[in-house]
């Protein structure tokens, strides 16, 4: 019997995503408005965990593919889990955030536009609830990795079930 055979047990799309911080600005993606998944919101590059990797290595490839950058100082910002009334398209989401250390940053047009933005400028964008919260967390004189629990309503509206902090 298959382990995810249990319908109380979630499956999940897991995603690893890279805030790289440079000069008091984070480096953002505004997603291209091609994109069937959330066009022009913006976000943290990243994407998919593959088979072969863990969260942190998918966020470092994606950073590269996407942008063509490389971090220093990583540290786990949070983990959101999202999950839809279809049971279907339910997400594991890592949020990593880094200082640059070097590469010459580039837009993949297929992707979106990178954008190097303020935490203001940042929630003046189209975002989800999730992203807000996290860039607080980074800034905070309290900073500890967030853990998010979003349900999401048949109108796709995410509603904040849960969230706790680490100590």
């Amino acid at each position: 019997m298959p382990v995810n055979s249990d319908p109380e047990i979630h499956n999940l799309i897991i995603a690893a995503n890279m805030f790289v911080k440079r000069d008091g600005k984070l480096l953002v993606i505004k997603r291209s408005p091609l994109k069937t998944y959330m066009p022009g919101f913006v976000q943290p590059v990243g994407g998919k965990v593959a088979i072969n990797e863990g969260p942190l290595q998918a966020a470092e490839r994606e950073l590269f593919e996407e942008a063509g950058l490389h971090v220093k100082n990583i540290r786990l910002e949070a983990v959101s889990t999202d999950v839809h009334q279809d049971g279907v398209n339910n997400w594991e989401a890592f949020y990593f955030s880094g200082d640059y250390d070097g590469g010459d940053a580039h837009t993949s047009i297929d992707e979106g536009e990178l954008l190097w933005l303020t935490p203001e400028q940042i929630k003046q964008e189209k975002i989800l609830d999730s992203i807000e919260r996290i860039i607080d967390n980074i800034h905070s004189p309290d900073h500890a990795a967030l853990f998010l629990n979003y349900e999401w309503d048949e109108d796709n509206h995410a509603i904040l079930k849960s969230l706790a902090r680490t100590s």
